[in-house]
């Protein structure tokens, strides 16, 4: 529910208060102690220049601020999202399939609406193997999000999470297009490193992608850029094994080489006698479902030939 600006003013002074600041402490040349003071009883609002000063002030971060501002609970749709990452978690296919009626029965679907639409559709159609009923989804959702993901100028992490839920489902050629606008259309992002560490795992399952496509070039590219990012923020641990494993899914497959393969196993060994079980267990995960993936597409390119 969107607050007043008097809510708004009260909720600054409790945090300021909580962390035994006075107005004089938040007050600078860009905003006076009386300009706080009605701030603080609703009486005026402030400038994003000034609000943003303020938040800093108090030693908080925008996200926090945002945080704490709707209630110590994430927006509604980061909410939406953990509930359909738990009931994906849970394999609980039945309450996601109630989640997508909700949106699937709705006459005039809003932009936000759809998308929601869309993430629980992503889960469901990768529980397919668990499900008796195959789910599909549909060619007009695939279209809208990247007719989306082109009209926009600069991408957020919303829209790096809407490209990563879908792009295993769209054709070749539309992701390495948005893999490029995800690259390029980066200044939201390019500083913030939980945002920079996204976009480098996204680019990795690219490059994994573009391996199980036999596409020699694409690779090179992508795996370049790679390198390039990981280079420039010495502290991406997690993302330096998952691109050490996806380099070796490549030698795997382009050269039929052995140590590839058991490079792979032994990244995972290695992560699980570290106890990183979260680490190992998405890569043991990654591990059945690339070589699955890869087995398909030799034999579909077997009986092309």
């Amino acid at each position: 529910m969107k607050m007043t600006n008097e809510e708004i003013g009260s909720f600054f002074r409790d945090i300021r208060k909580a962390r035994k600041l006075t107005l004089n402490d938040i007050a600078s040349d860009n905003i006076t102690v009386a300009q706080l003071s009605k701030f603080e009883r609703g009486e005026t609002v402030l400038s994003f220049d000034r609000l943003f000063r303020i938040i800093d002030a108090l030693h908080l971060t925008i996200e926090e601020f945002s945080y704490a501002i709707n209630g110590y609970e994430n927006d509604e749709l980061t909410q939406y999202g953990l509930q359909i990452s738990e009931a994906y978690d849970q394999r609980d296919i039945s309450r996601l399939q109630k989640m997508f009626d909700e949106y699937r029965n709705l006459e005039n679907l809003t932009s936000d609406d759809r998308i929601k639409k869309i993430f629980v559709s992503t889960a469901l159609y990768k529980l397919n193997k668990y499900s008796k009923e195959t789910f599909q989804i549909e060619a007009d959702d695939i279209r809208f999000v990247a007719d989306y993901l082109m009209s926009i100028d600069e991408w957020t992490m919303y829209d790096m999470v809407l490209f990563s839920e879908i792009m295993w489902m769209m054709n070749i050629e539309t992701v390495k297009t948005l893999a490029k606008e995800l690259i390029y259309r980066d200044s939201f992002y390019s500083g913030i490193l939980n945002n920079k560490q996204f976009s480098v795992v996204i680019l990795i399952n690219i490059y994994c992608r573009m391996i199980l496509e036999f596409d020699r070039q694409s690779c090179r590219f992508f795996k370049n850029r790679i390198s390039e990012m990981l280079s420039d923020y010495s502290g991406l641990v997690e993302e330096k094994i998952y691109f050490d494993f996806a380099r070796a899914f490549e030698d795997y497959t382009f050269n039929n080489s052995q140590d590839g393969l058991y490079k792979m196993e032994n990244i995972i060994d290695y992560t699980s006698k570290l106890e990183l079980f979260k680490i190992s267990s998405h890569l043991k995960s990654q591990y059945d479902n690339l070589l699955a993936q890869l087995q398909e597409k030799t034999t579909i390119y077997e009986n092309d030939k």
